[in-house]
């Protein structure tokens, strides 16, 4: 399965999800079945790319928060799943620099997150909580994914990184399209809204 996120923001991405993946939720059950509800609401569907084949580019649409600093601007040209150039101010660049230069693998995508625009937690201004940052709205995982949803298999091709960082795309005019494996093609989310009948 595959497909392509693009906005009038400056995005424009095709993906392909790691065969033997599924989509996930962040909603978590306790042991004894209940099910966890934030106090504020969140929520997001995610799942493994395969870490060879995103390609395009994007601009962050909202704040990132990296070692203690708030970046609120950045362009990102990805290549084969790999960041290979991106636009920031200095201070930035330099901090994202150090990001890549983790471990071998923090410069490929490994995750796409599915959110909408339009909840009462995507449009606060408060940011640097990386769980619930990923969970307001459309955003692609760079690094290390969460690994759920995956079969033994695919787990053993999943991107690995020791670190992880999350790029929020979403904004009022992002559309993801999906094509399953014969070739069908589904609109999942239009002008920041998950469409309901696909």
């Amino acid at each position: 399965m595959k497909g392509r996120l693009y906005s009038e923001e400056g995005l424009d991405l095709e993906v392909e999800f790691l065969p033997g993946s599924e989509f996930e939720t962040s909603a978590e059950v306790t042991t004894g079945g209940r099910a966890f509800t934030p106090t504020l609401f969140a929520s997001d569907v995610f799942r493994a790319l395969d870490r060879t084949k995103t390609n395009g580019y994007l601009n962050i649409t909202k704040p990132v928060m990296l070692f203690g600093r708030m970046i609120s601007s950045l362009s990102v040209t990805i290549e084969d799943g790999k960041i290979t150039d991106f636009t920031t101010d200095e201070a930035s660049g330099a901090l994202l620099s150090l990001f890549l230069a983790q471990d071998a693998n923090a410069s490929f995508a490994s995750e796409l997150v599915l959110g909408e625009d339009n909840s009462r937690s995507s449009v606060s201004e408060i940011y640097g909580l990386p769980e619930w940052d990923r969970m307001r709205g459309t955003g692609i995982v760079i690094g290390g994914g969460r690994g759920k949803g995956l079969s033994d298999e695919a787990l053993s091709r999943a991107n690995d990184s020791l670190v992880s960082l999350f790029l929020p795309l979403s904004s009022s005019t992002i559309t993801f399209t999906a094509e399953d494996a014969e070739g069908n093609e589904y609109t999942v989310i239009e002008d920041g809204i998950i469409r309901e009948d696909d």
